[in-house]
C-alpha cells in the first residue's frame, strides 16, 4: 500500500531531508512537493492525499492559510506542520484549528514516528472504507433484489405488526412502503378468510425454521380485494426477528382457474342441452354422446348406444345406392385425414324411421388417442322448407307470368331485376336482354322525361308516384299509352332496396273513351286495374323482397361453398396455408350463416303469406269480373259485395274503415252477377268520395263504411252506409239522372248511379233509394226480390 503524501515547501533542501525521513519505513511512500500557494492548490485538486506537510512561513501562504484550504478541499486528511520555529500560543491555534501535530525542523526524528504513525492510520482508514464499501454494495445489492421482486416481501413481528415491506405492495396492493408499517398484517385480509391466516401464522410462530403457504384474500387500496399467495418462516435471524414472508398476486392464475371450472361447466351444459346430436367415436364405434343423441336415435339408454357403429344407425343403403357402413367408414376416414368433414347423411331410428340429417365430423385428440365429435342435425324440417321453398317460387313466377300489367323491378343500383311476360309482350324484350342492366340502358321506346321524372318524385317522396299518360311504341311498331305506377320498395327496417314499376296498355281505353255509352265501362275498368295493381304491389314486394334476399343468401352461400371448395383443394393437396383457413373464416363471416339460419324461413313464410293475399285479391277480382251469359243465376250475395269490395280497397282504404255486417245462411239471389257488382261498385266508390270531401285533407279522421245485408221476407235488402257530406236536398231529385254528377272535371261522368239504377230496377226488379243528412252522411238501400223475373227491357 502506497501512502502518498503532499508536501507544502519553498526550500529545496529542507524538502529533500523531509523525504529521506518520511520514506525510511516499511511502506513505500509518494511524497508531492508544492512549492507555492498556487502548486498546492493545484495538487489538491489532482490527487487524493493521505497526509499534508507543510512548512510553516512561505513567501505567499502561511500553514494558517494552508489548513484553512485543506479544510475546504480535503477535511479528512491529516495536516502537520513542519516548521522551524513557531510560539507556544501560534501553536495552540494551529492545533486547535485542525493541525495533527507540529514537528520542529531541528527535531525531524520526530517526524519518521509521526509518519509511521499515519501509515497504520491510513491503512485502518483504507480497510474500514473498504469494509463500508463492501456493505454499501451489498446493501445495493439485495435492496436492488428486494425492490424488484415480482412478491411483496414483508418482515412482520411475532404480533403480526409490520416491520417492513418491499416496493412490490405499491403495484400490488397500492400502498406506500411504509404505509403499513406498524399496523396489524391482518387486518387487511378479508373477514372470510382471517381466521385461517391467523392460524397459519400461529403454527410459524411456534415453529421456527418451518414454513407455511396459504392463499387468502387481500384489501387492495381501491377497495378491491387481490388474492395473494403467501409463504412465510419464522428467522431467529437477529437482522430479521421475526416472521419473514414472501407474497405473489395470484387473482389472475384464481381467475383463470374459476374461468377453466366455468369453461368446463358451460361446455358441459352445451353439450348435453344442443339441440343437435353430439357423439364421440372412434373408427370402432361411438362410446359417448348427449341427451339429445338419445332422443333423435329413439335409444333408451347411453350404454345401449355406446358401441354402436354409424351403420347401426342408418338404413343399409344410402340414397345413392351405396352401403351405408362402407361409405360412413369413408367418410370417418376423411375426416381423421382432413381434421373435418361435413356431409349429407341419411340416418335412420330405432322405430325404423329414416330421417335425412346434416353431419359434421370434427377430429381431436383425447387421452393421447385420435377420436371423432360427429355433429348431427335433422334437416327433415329444412328439406321440407327448400321444397316449399321451390314451390312457392314456382308458384311465384306462374302468378307473376299470369300477371297481364307489365312488372319491372329495379334494385337499389338501378339495375333491372324482374321482366314478367307482359313486359316482354309489351316492349319486344326478352328478359335477357335487360335484366342485369341499368334501367336506363335498357332499349325501351317509351317518353324516358315523364318515366324518369315519375322515379324521381317516388325517391323522393318514398311513396308510389303514377303517371296515367307515358307514350311508348308499342313491339308491332305503333304508338300506344300506359299508365304507370312506380313504388318505392323498403327493407322492415326503412331501407331503400329499389322499386318496382307496374304499368298496363291503355291504348284502347283513350280509344274508347271517345264513346260515351262505354264511358262508365272504361272508367272501372281502369280504376280497378289501378287498384288491383296497387294492391298485388304490396304482397309483390314481399315477393320481390325476399327473392332478392334469398337470391342474395344464395350468392353468399355460393361463396362460402368456394372457400370450403379451395380448402378441400388444399387438404387434398396436403398444403392448407394460414391464408385458405382465414378465407374460409372470413367467408363465414360475411355470409353471417346464422343471420340466414333466421332469416330464410321468416322469408319463406312471408313469400307464402304474400301469394296468398295475391291469390285472395285474383279471386275476388275474377268473382267480381262474372263474365255477362244474359241468365241470370243464384248469387252468394255477401260474397259478391265482400269481392267487390276487395277489388275497391284501393278507392277507399286511404280516406274509410269498411265494416260489414253480413246476414248469416243469407240465401243466394237470382242475378247477372257482373252488372250488379258494378252496381255494388259504384255504391261504394262513391261512399269513398263523399268521405274524402268531407274529410277535407288527409290529416283528418278516416271516415267509415257500413255494409250491411238483411232478409226481409221474399227480399234481401243491402244497406251502404257513408259518413260523408251527405246529399244537399237540392239535388236529391237528381241523383239517378243520366251524366248528373257533383264531382269535378274528370272524376265523374255521371253515369255511375243512372246505370245503377237501370240495373237494379230495371233488371232484377228491385229497388235503389237513399237516406241522407248533410254533415252527417248517406245510406244507399238496394232491394232485390229472391224471385226470378225478367225485367229486362
Amino acid at each position: 500500500m502506497i501512502v502518498r503524501i503532499l508536501h507544502l515547501e519553498d526550500d529545496s533542501s529542507c524538502a529533500t531531508l523531509v523525504r529521506a525521513i518520511v520514506a525510511n519505513g516499511d511502506s513505500p511512500v509518494e511524497v508531492d512537493r508544492a512549492k507555492d500557494r498556487q502548486s498546492f492548490v493545484a495538487a489538491l485538486q489532482g490527487v487524493q492525499y493521505d497526509a499534508i506537510l507543510s512548512d510553516y512561513h512561505l513567501p505567499d501562504i502561511d500553514a494558517r492559510e494552508a489548513l484553512k484550504i485543506v479544510r475546504q478541499m480535503a477535511p479528512d486528511t491529516p495536516f502537520i506542520v513542519v516548521t522551524g520555529s513557531v510560539g507556544e500560543e501560534m501553536a495552540l491555534e494551529l492545533l486547535w484549528e485542525g493541525a495533527r501535530e507540529i514537528v520542529l525542523k531541528n527535531r525531524l526524528d520526530r517526524l519518521g514516528t509521526a509518519v509511521a504513525r499515519l501509515r497504520t492510520e491510513v491503512e485502518a482508514k483504507r480497510e474500514h472504507r473498504r469494509i463500508e464499501e463492501a456493505l454499501r454494495k451489498s446493501e445495493i445489492y439485495f435492496r436492488a433484489l428486494i425492490d424488484n421482486s415480482l412478491d411483496i416481501i414483508s418482515v412482520l413481528d411475532l404480533d403480526g405488526l409490520v416491520r417492513f415491506q418491499s416496493q412490490s405492495i405499491d403495484r400490488i396492493l397500492g400502498y406506500g412502503t411504509t404505509e403499513l408499517v406498524g399496523r396489524s398484517a391482518f387486518e387487511l385480509v378479508h373477514p372470510d378468510d382471517r381466521a385461517r391466516v391467523t392460524s397459519v401464522f400461529g403454527r410459524l410462530v411456534q415453529a421456527p425454521g418451518t414454513v407455511e403457504i396459504a392463499d387468502f384474500r387481500v384489501l387492495h387500496k381501491n377497495g378491491s380485494y387481490i388474492t395473494l399467495e403467501s409463504q412465510g418462516i419464522r428467522l431467529d435471524d437477529p437482522g430479521v426477528g421475526g416472521v419473514l414472508v414472501n407474497s405473489r398476486d395470484v387473482s389472475e392464475h384464481k381467475r383463470t382457474e374459476g374461468a377453466l371450472r366455468d369453461s368446463e361447466s358451460r361446455f358441459r351444459a352445451i353439450y348435453e342441452g344442443s339441440n343437435d346430436a353430439v357423439m364421440l367415436l372412434t373408427e370402432k364405434g361411438f362410446f359417448d354422446c348427449n341427451r339429445r343423441t338419445l332422443e333423435m336415435f329413439g335409444v333408451g339408454r347411453k350404454s345401449d348406444f355406446e358401441g354402436m357403429h354409424p351403420a347401426d344407425v342408418s338404413p343399409r343403403l344410402q340414397p345413392d345406392g351405396r352401403d351405408s357402413r362402407s361409405a360412413a367408414q369413408e367418410r370417418i376416414e376423411t375426416a381423421f385425414s382432413r381434421g373435418h368433414h361435413r356431409f349429407e347423411w341419411m340416418h335412420r331410428r330405432q322405430n325404423g324411421e329414416d330421417f335425412p340429417a346434416e353431419v359434421l365430423l370434427s377430429a381431436h385428440e383425447l387421452a393421447g388417442e385420435r377420436v371423432l365429435q360427429a355433429t348431427v342435425r335433422d334437416i327433415t324440417d329444412r328439406k321440407k322448407t327448400e321444397e316449399e321453398l321451390r314451390r312457392a317460387h314456382a308458384e311465384t313466377e306462374q302468378i307473376l307470368s299470369s300477371i297481364s300489367s307489365i312488372l319491372i323491378g329495379v334494385d337499389r343500383d338501378d339495375r333491372v331485376s324482374l321482366w314478367n311476360a307482359t313486359s316482354v309482350s309489351t316492349f319486344g324484350l326478352q328478359p335477357d336482354r335487360v335484366i342485369g342492366r341499368p334501367l336506363g340502358e335498357c332499349p325501351v321506346r317509351w317518353d324516358w322525361t315523364a318515366i324518369l321524372a315519375c322515379i324521381s318524385s317516388c325517391r323522393r317522396d318514398g311513396r308510389p308516384s303514377r303517371h296515367d299518360e307515358i307514350r311508348y311504341t308499342r313491339s308491332d311498331g305503333k304508338e300506344g299509352f300506359l299508365a304507370i305506377t312506380v313504388n318505392p320498395i323498403n327493407s322492415p327496417e326503412g331501407v331503400y332496396l329499389g322499386f318496382l314499376l307496374l304499368g298496363a296498355d291503355i291504348t284502347e281505353r283513350r280509344i274508347l273513351e271517345s264513346q260515351l255509352v262505354q264511358a262508365l265501362k272504361l272508367e272501372s275498368i281502369g280504376l280497378l286495374a289501378a287498384g288491383i295493381a296497387h294492391e298485388i304491389n304490396t304482397p309483390t314486394q314481399y315477393v320481390g323482397d325476399n327473392t332478392r334476399f334469398l337470391r342474395d343468401a344464395f350468392s353468399d352461400l355460393l361463396k362460402v361453398q368456394a372457400s370450403f371448395g379451395q380448402l378441400l383443394e388444399g387438404c387434398r393437396a396436403g398444403s392448407v396455408t394460414p391464408g385458405q383457413i382465414a378465407d374460409v373464416d372470413a367467408a363465414l363471416e360475411r355470409a353471417d350463416i346464422g343471420y340466414l339460419t333466421e332469416e330464410i324461413p321468416k322469408a319463406i313464410q312471408q313469400s307464402l303469406e304474400g301469394l296468398e293475399r295475391v291469390t285472395r285479391i285474383v279471386r275476388a277480382m275474377k268473382d267480381f269480373a262474372h263474365p255477362g251469359t244474359g241468365e241470370k243465376t243464384p248469387v252468394d250475395i255477401n260474397k259478391a259485395i265482400d269481392s267487390t269490395a276487395t277489388v275497391a280497397r284501393n278507392e277507399w282504404k286511404y280516406v274509410a274503415d269498411l265494416v260489414t255486417d253480413f246476414a248469416p245462411a243469407l240465401p243466394p239471389v237470382p242475378c247477372l252477377p257482373g252488372e250488379l257488382n258494378q252496381v255494388f261498385l259504384n255504391v261504394i266508390i262513391n261512399a269513398a268520395h263523399a268521405i274524402a270531401a268531407a274529410r277535407g285533407d288527409e290529416s283528418a279522421p278516416k271516415g267509415l263504411i257500413t255494409i250491411q245485408t238483411m232478409r226481409d221476407g221474399d227480399w234481401v235488402e243491402i244497406r251502404v252506409s257513408d259518413t260523408g257530406t251527405g246529399i244537399p236536398e237540392a239535388i236529391r231529385s237528381r241523383v239517378f239522372d243520366p251524366f248528373f254528377t257533383t264531382k269535378g272535371i274528370g272524376k265523374g261522368t255521371g253515369q255511375g248511379l243512372s246505370v245503377s239504377h237501370d240495373v237494379v230496377v230495371k233488371k232484377h226488379g228491385g229497388t235503389i233509394a237513399f237516406e241522407t243528412e248533410v254533415g252527417k252522411g248517406t245510406t244507399f238501400i238496394i232491394r232485390l226480390p229472391l224471385e226470378v223475373e225478367d225485367h229486362e227491357t
